[in-house]
């Protein structure tokens, strides 16, 4: 046991001992302190920011919303598959006259005719080859509206012109351009064919006799077009990705750029009505623009609010009833009010 001290300390020694002295928190300990200034004055800093990079853009477009519906009124819907069990997927469609449509089938290699009840007309094809009424992956079609329909046959190089009972008329050589490879759209361009081939960032507009109108180009200036149609007054659109970003341009017939429009998602198909308003396919849905380039909204059927509207092919006829393809199935549309 540790024996305790005897000596005694005076009272003099004890106000001589040292005395403990409590220093004062530091800055930065304190709840309400210049370190929650300090996380203040950065976040306000960011916001700064921020506003400097974005706030341009934001006065001059708006915050972004969902887009409005633009309402469908669904007029028929039938299937096409005129031999069940077999591979059968429609890649496009096109309207021949008031109450006729063709499709292709790409995987089946044949054209076919139905009318705007779902029933086949005719068919032709259905074996891959390179013969005048073969095919080799038909993918793109349109039509003049007087019945000759334009079928591009991807790998066999050609668009082939058939009359609207399937007699082949005549076949445009795409192969000896040299810079075609698997085109798979061709849009109705009025006064020509369109034919974008996005793997080589080229869009041509050919005649109808074959020969070669103007041929427009780049990466950086058509990208990875997708469709491509014309207005029949000098205006030709198409659609696709520019370094990645969906576009719809508007091009002259020398090649200069009227107007560029930014999309969703990966543009595919267009097609145009009456009132020049564009449809476009964007992806996971189908956006309608106004002749300007504003966006009206996007495709709904109107038997179900909010529902979108998709698929892989469209064609307008001249009345403005609406075509749309995808799988093994047509949908009918127009316009709600529209006659």
């Amino acid at each position: 046991m540790a024996r305790r001290s005897s000596k005694k300390v005076s009272s003099k020694q004890r106000s001589a001992a040292p005395k403990a002295v409590i220093a004062p928190p530091p800055a930065s300990s304190s709840v309400n302190g210049s370190g929650s200034g300090s996380f203040k004055k950065f976040f306000i800093l960011v916001l700064i920011i921020l506003g400097v990079l974005y706030g341009p853009s934001l006065f001059k477009t708006g915050v972004h919303s969902k887009p409005k519906d633009f309402p469908l009124e669904k007029v028929a819907q039938f299937s096409l598959n005129p031999s069940p069990g077999k591979t059968f997927f429609v890649t496009a469609v096109a309207a021949i006259g008031p109450n006729l449509l063709a499709v292709t089938d790409s995987p089946g290699c044949q054209v076919l005719e139905y009318d705007f009840k779902g029933k086949l007309i005719r068919k032709w094809g259905g074996k891959s080859g390179k013969a005048p009424n073969e095919f080799n992956e038909p993918s793109g079609i349109t039509s003049d509206r007087k019945g000759n329909l334009y079928v591009l046959d991807t790998w066999n190089g050609a668009i082939k012109v058939f009359d609207v009972n399937g007699k082949l008329k005549k076949v445009l050589d795409l192969a000896h351009f040299g810079f075609f490879y698997g085109p798979r759209y061709v849009g109705w361009g009025g006064d020509c064919l369109m034919i974008p081939n996005g793997g080589n960032f080229h869009l041509v507009r050919l005649s109808f006799a074959g020969d070669l109108l103007s041929t427009w180009a780049g990466k950086d200036e058509i990208g990875n077009v997708g469709g491509a149609i014309g207005d029949g007054k000098g205006h030709y659109y198409a659609c696709g990705l520019i370094n990645e970003k969906g576009r719809i341009q508007v091009f002259d017939q020398l090649g200069q750029v009227l107007r560029s429009t930014k999309t969703e998602g990966s543009p595919s198909f267009l097609a145009l009505d009456s009132k020049e308003r564009l449809y476009v396919g964007c992806g996971n849905d189908v956006r309608v623009f106004d002749s300007a380039g504003n966006l009206l909204g996007v495709l709904t059927d109107e038997a179900e609010p909010g529902k979108l509207v998709n698929f892989s092919g469209i064609d307008i006829t001249s009345d403005d009833m609406i075509l749309t393809c995808g799988g093994d199935n047509v949908t009918i549309y127009k316009i709600p009010g529209q006659k």
